[in-house]
């Protein structure tokens, strides 16, 4: 399924990112820019800048999609800016992201749902 990229400024100081559908490296470029135009946004904001990445719709994932979000998430965290990422709604793929190693770094303790 093709990756879909939808952001939604909520506040002036809150952005949402939704990404649906295969987040796998045929769609990484579509991703980056996608996360590259967000970056933009936060940049000269606030301190308070919470953006939140929801990957509740993701369909399947893969070590660049993964990469991707990483890099990004510290890249706002060394500007100062808060960066949420909500665990995909599939089992399979939060346990994935979990069992992998990757959960830590990219989840808080803030960040929502998280499979048992």
């Amino acid at each position: 399924m093709k990756a879909e990229f939808t952001m939604k400024y909520i506040k002036p100081n809150k952005n949402v990112l939704h990404a649906k559908g295969d987040l796998t490296i045929q769609w990484s470029p579509l991703f980056k820019e996608t996360l590259i135009q967000l970056l933009k946004t936060g940049m000269g904001k606030s301190k308070d800048l919470a953006i939140v990445i929801s990957l509740q719709e993701a369909t399947a994932i893969d070590v660049s999609a993964l990469q991707l979000l990483h890099v990004f998430k510290k890249a706002m965290e060394a500007t100062d800016h808060s960066v949420s990422i909500i665990s995909p709604e599939l089992p399979s793929l939060a346990d994935l992201i979990i069992k992998s190693g990757w959960g830590p770094i990219l989840y808080t303790t803030a960040d929502a749902k998280h499979t048992k």
